[in-house]
């Protein structure tokens, strides 16, 4: 049994009155009102009940609390919890961050539970992450995008954020033994999974549809998924190899060498169709300059600032304190970077670009026609 209970003087809850069932509750403020959320998780919700043909009504309870994030960096993140998920919100969350959240958190009413059994031992499990994490980040992003809840410039920006944290990862290259194995201790490790399945997914989609001049795709597969876990005991990472094998698509060899054995993904140029290019280039590293995870245990008092690193050049000194991130993007060296600082009991601005010390290879998807009903279409994997 699973619970979520959420409470609080300023309480707002939306009942079931619209016939689908779902119910939201939420406390606390946030950039967005209560109605906003609660109009954009039914939107999300009917989106992807309709992708699988299925849970049309079934009561279902979206919670929403507020969090507090680093200076730096916005948090936000969920679990499911059975018929009912619960969302923890940085409150200086955009409403459009949102989107991808609620995707994500609600694709996993079917991926992984309904689509196969999961490794029970807690060590093994990140090994199958590939699948229940990856190709639901992989379907928050083509569903969205499919029902015009996102627009392409959206869905590029959501890749691209991705593909330049996958870019600069210090685990990218990790063999799958080892990624499970630290995913539990690790931040890099644990974004792996994530990756590596998202990626593999888009081109599996690509892959399948060449095939076929369209006729099959990724949720073909998925759909002869769900039929056949329902009287299956395999795992789900073992099911989709072999569904995926029936419609033409082989995965054994990508999964060696990309999920076992780690070498680094690229993505086909061609990947989400005529609407859109995936360009690859060399640029710099990201690196904010000083130690992340050692600042924020310190309080945010700057931490293991590099003095060979840009943010040094730019004033940056261990013992100031980091009051906010102003400008720029994580993961992103090639947009100026901005700190609001205390020093000295003074206030002001540091502005660098993150560079790190190493180039490395950054894809990233660039939208080539003006976006239209067909874009939509084929930036989603149909």
């Amino acid at each position: 049994m699973e619970s979520v209970v959420i409470g609080g003087r300023d309480l707002r809850t939306f009942p079931a009155r619209d016939g689908s069932g779902v119910r939201v509750a939420t406390v606390g403020t946030y950039t967005f009102t209560p109605e906003q959320l609660d109009s954009l998780a039914r939107r999300v919700i009917a989106v992807e009940r309709t992708f699988w043909d299925s849970d049309r009504g079934a009561p279902f309870l979206v919670t929403a609390a507020p969090i507090v994030g680093s200076p730096t960096t916005m948090g936000l993140g969920g679990t499911g919890r059975g018929d009912a998920f619960a969302l923890w919100v940085d409150q200086r969350t955009p409403l459009a961050s949102m989107k991808w959240l609620l995707a994500h958190e609600y694709f996993h009413t079917w991926n992984p539970g309904q689509l196969g059994e999961m490794p029970q031992d807690r060590e093994i499990r990140p090994t199958a992450y590939w699948f229940s994490e990856g190709f639901t980040d992989y379907y928050a992003r083509a569903l969205m995008v499919r029902a015009g809840l996102i627009s392409p410039a959206e869905f590029a920006t959501l890749w691209n954020e991705m593909l330049a944290a996958y870019a600069g990862s210090s685990v990218r290259t990790m063999p799958g033994v080892r990624t499970a194995a630290a995913f539990w201790n690790n931040e890099a490790a644990q974004k792996l999974p994530y990756q590596r399945g998202a990626m593999l997914a888009a081109i599996w989609n690509a892959r399948l549809r060449a095939a076929s001049q369209g006729a099959i795709n990724l949720d073909t597969v998925l759909h002869a998924q769900i039929v056949a876990a329902r009287s299956s005991r395999e795992q789900a990472i073992a099911l989709f190899p072999l569904l995926a094998g029936r419609n033409g698509l082989n995965t054994a060899a990508d999964l060696d060498r990309y999920v076992v054995k780690g070498e680094p993904i690229l993505l086909p140029a061609d990947t989400f169709g005529l609407c859109a290019t995936i360009l690859t280039e060399r640029r710099p590293s990201f690196s904010r300059g000083f130690d992340a995870d050692a600042t924020a245990k310190a309080g945010n008092i700057a931490t293991g600032v590099d003095p060979m690193l840009p943010a040094y050049t730019a004033g940056l000194r261990d013992g100031m304190k980091i009051l906010a991130r102003t400008q720029g993007e994580p993961d992103n060296a090639v947009v100026p970077y901005a700190l609001l600082v205390e020093d000295k009991g003074q206030q002001r601005t540091i502005r660098y670009l993150p560079h790190g010390l190493e180039p490395v290879t950054v894809q990233q998807v660039q939208i080539t026609h003006a976006p239209g009903r067909e874009c939509l279409r084929t930036l989603g994997g149909l």
